[in-house]
């Protein structure tokens, strides 16, 4: 929308989607180029209720086009929090967020992550099955490049961050889990596009709601009644994520 502007109506999702949460969406490195005032109308022609600024490197150096200049990324997203009248999400595209990112994205004055950890879909891995030869090789060495989903939930907890927690959520277990070591929000793309594209929405529905009953299910069976209690409730750390969190 921002490079076509003949393309805005398909952005605009408003109407058929009066009540829904819309989070817009604009890379780091184009939003450093782009003024305030010219994002903000962006973000209102779609009826955004916030701003994802999308932080996606290790992504971009394996894509031929992509951006290899991420200088000024802090000073960005502090300037977007200054000038924007709603909420700016930090967010990752499959790589997740470590305790340092975490502490410089609340050093911003953001107050929203979203972790998008790795253990979900593999954006480098993506861009390396369409990239040329040279740039497919760093892919495949890099595929399964960064922090996992609940490392990266630990650390912007740590952080006292806002924390929607997306990469490789599957099941209502995985949100429970997500919630209990502190996310306040999950989220999930792949298994829900798999299913509309199988058998269509009624499929995607079908899904969500079986979502929702594990959930309910997990919060049931922790003495839980909302996702704030669920916050709260003691858990155990084991395996791979006890050395994350430990490291």
């Amino acid at each position: 929308m921002l490079k076509n502007p003949e393309t805005a109506s398909s952005y605009q999702v408003r109407k058929t989607a009066p009540t829904t949460l819309v989070l817009g969406n604009i890379g780091i490195v184009q939003a450093r180029e782009t003024r305030s005032d010219v994002i903000a109308r962006l973000a209102t022609d779609v009826g955004a209720d916030a701003l994802c600024v999308h932080m996606n490197p290790a992504m971009e150096i394996i894509q031929a086009e992509g951006d290899r200049d991420f200088r000024g990324g802090v000073d960005t997203l502090a300037r977007l929090v200054r000038d924007l009248r709603i909420p700016v999400v930090a967010k990752e595209a499959g790589a997740g967020i470590s305790l340092q990112a975490a502490r410089k994205i609340r050093q911003s004055g953001v107050q929203v992550v979203d972790v998008s950890g790795a253990g979900g879909t593999s954006w480098v891995g993506v861009e390396a099955l369409r990239a040329r030869e040279e740039e497919r090789e760093l892919g495949e060495l890099l595929w399964d490049w960064g922090v996992p989903t609940a490392a990266s939930v630990v650390y912007a907890v740590r952080c006292r961050l806002t924390v929607i927690a997306t990469g490789g959520i599957r099941t209502g277990l995985d949100v429970a889990r997500a919630i209990a070591l502190g996310a306040n929000a999950a989220g999930i793309a792949r298994p829900v596009l798999k299913a509309y594209m199988g058998k269509g929405k009624e499929a995607a529905e079908a899904y969500l709601d079986q979502v929702l009953k594990e959930l309910a299910a997990v919060m049931l069976l922790c003495g839980t009644r909302t996702v704030q209690e669920l916050q709260r409730v003691p858990y155990v750390v084991t395996g791979e994520l006890r050395s994350w969190v430990e490291a």
